[in-house]
C-alpha cells in the first residue's frame, strides 16, 4: 500500500510516542478485515504495544473505514459512492435506463443544475 510522505511521517510520530519494547504488525486485507498485532514479553512492552495498536487501528479506520462500512452497500444493496458534477462541483447522481429506441443510457446528473449532465458510454 502506498503511503504518502506526510502519512509516513505521521505514522512514525505515532510509533515514536510509545515506549517499551514490543513487536507490532499490521495486516491489510482486500476484504477489509485489517488487523493489528502487538507482542511483548514485559508489562511495559505490553502497555506500549497496546497503546500503539489502538493508535494504529484508529488511523486505519480513519483512512480505510471498517469491514462493515466497506460491505454495507453490498449487504444493503445501496450505492454510497459520492459523485460530483464536473461543471460546478455539486453532488451528482449516477442514473441509467433504456431509451424509447431500446438503447441503454447512463449519466451523471447534477443535483443543483439539471442542464449539467455527463453522459457515460460503456
Amino acid at each position: 500500500m502506498y503511503m504518502d510522505p506526510e502519512e509516513e511521517k505521521n505514522m512514525k510520530e505515532v510509533m515514536d510516542e510509545v515506549f517499551g519494547e514490543f513487536e507490532g504488525e499490521i495486516y491489510f486485507s482486500t476484504d477489509g478485515k485489517h488487523t493489528v498485532h502487538a507482542k511483548a514479553s514485559t508489562a511495559e512492552g505490553r502497555k506500549s504495544g497496546l497503546e500503539w495498536a489502538f493508535k494504529a487501528y484508529e488511523r486505519i479506520v480513519e483512512r480505510l473505514g471498517t469491514k462493515a462500512e466497506m460491505w454495507e452497500s453490498v449487504v444493503n444493496k445501496t450505492d454510497k459512492t459520492q459523485y460530483k458534477c464536473d461543471q460546478c462541483g455539486q453532488p451528482a447522481a449516477l442514473k441509467s435506463g433504456t431509451s424509447k429506441t431500446g438503447k441503454p443510457w447512463k449519466g451523471l446528473f447534477c443535483s443543483a443544475n439539471k442542464d449539467h449532465v455527463k453522459w457515460i458510454r460503456d
